[in-house]
């Protein structure tokens, strides 16, 4: 008795299906250009308003685990959060009260930074380059220009970052407390 296996075709398999060599396939100087703004476009989405909102009960916690840092060092004293993380709001929230007590920001008040956007820096900056992860994943299943329009998509979702604040904070989502 002999069984006959049967393929399964997938996207990346059946190249026929596509014409061609797309635009950014041709030219990998303007697929990097392209991923390069829409890492820096998924920045600046998620850095405006930062500080909008005030701290919920987790980013204090992560607050004091910062304290402790600095205290202490860097130890695994407080497990409930990632190391790394950590470790890097503790770096975020030390530039920014050296940047804040600089003589630049005494002339320039404007340039102050408060402590939400300090803590919340590293998770926007990281957020950004998701958008070079989904390339990366994209590209290798279907393509550069799939990736790129994906990698696009990532980016213009930012806004999903603001609802968690306030659903953290009191359980309902914003829309429901605007009214």
């Amino acid at each position: 008795m002999s069984v006959r296996a049967e393929a399964i075709i997938t996207a990346g398999l059946r190249p026929e299906l596509f014409s061609g060599p797309g635009v950014l396939s041709k030219s990998k100087t303007l697929a990097f250009a392209a991923l390069a703004i829409l890492i820096l476009a998924g920045f600046t989405f998620r850095v405006s308003g930062l500080s909008a909102e005030g701290l919920s009960e987790d980013e204090l916690n992560k607050l004091s685990a910062v304290a402790d840092y600095r205290a202490h060092g860097l130890t695994g004293a407080n497990g409930e959060h990632p190391l790394l993380m950590k470790a890097l709001q503790a770096g975020s929230i030390i530039f920014t009260e050296k940047w804040n007590n600089s003589s630049f920001v005494a002339t320039h008040p404007s340039e102050y930074i408060p402590p939400e956007t300090a803590l919340r820096l590293p998770g926007a900056l990281l957020g950004a380059f998701t958008a070079l992860l989904i390339y990366l994943l994209a590209a290798e299943l279907f393509g550069p220009e799939v990736a790129l329009i994906a990698a696009a998509l990532a980016v213009s979702v930012p806004p999903r970052v603001r609802i968690a604040i306030p659903i953290r904070t009191t359980g309902l989502p914003p829309q429901l407390l605007e009214r």
